[in-house]
């Protein structure tokens, strides 16, 4: 959360965009692998609002995937550019 914090402050951007970016970058690819075992051991509690098609979205893949929201989320890290 701290590195994502730094990227958004050089970006010039709020976190909640800077995650938005990732999660349409990893919804866009054709074939996705999400491994569960890279969950973070010091999770915390973080509230945002996010783009509501895009949420729409991201809870469509969670079900389709048997996946939570939250992995979905943590997991779209990888893909901000």
């Amino acid at each position: 959360m701290n590195r994502l914090k730094v990227i958004a402050k050089e970006r010039k951007m709020r976190l909640n965009h800077l995650i938005e970016i990732g999660l349409k970058n990893m919804l866009a690819k054709s074939e996705l692998s999400i491994t569960l075992q890279t969950r973070p051991n010091d999770r915390i509690q973080y509230k945002t609002t996010y783009d509501k098609d895009l949420l729409t979205e991201v809870k469509k893949f969670a079900k389709e995937n048997n996946l939570f929201i939250n992995d979905v989320i943590e997991q779209s890290i990888y893909f901000i550019d």
